[in-house]
């Protein structure tokens, strides 16, 4: 599982990045007011890393549509799965 929570600098805002619950009807979300990022807990590997992207895009580009954002996630999340880049365990152990 990766790490619970961070807080990273994205464009020129501070953004909170959690991994929790989220609802039952999304893997992750951005929400631009709050500088938060939510990706589901449940996610794992290279569908962690696919939805981790994806936000992360959203909250750097928000005026990117909805398919750009998801198919560029998709394809990254590709190319690091390629180079052996994914999340397995806990980044502090």
């Amino acid at each position: 599982m990766p790490r619970r929570s961070a807080t990273v600098h994205i464009g020129q805002k501070k953004w909170r990045i959690r991994v929790c619950k989220t609802p039952p009807d999304r893997l992750g979300d951005c929400n631009d007011e709050t500088g938060t990022i939510r990706v589901s807990e449940k996610l794992v590997g290279v569908d962690f890393v696919e939805v981790l992207l994806h936000e992360l895009i959203h909250a750097r580009w928000w005026c990117l549509d909805e398919g750009e954002v998801t198919e560029f996630a998709e394809e990254a999340a590709a190319v690091l799965e390629a180079f052996g880049v994914t999340v397995t365990e806990d980044a502090d152990g």
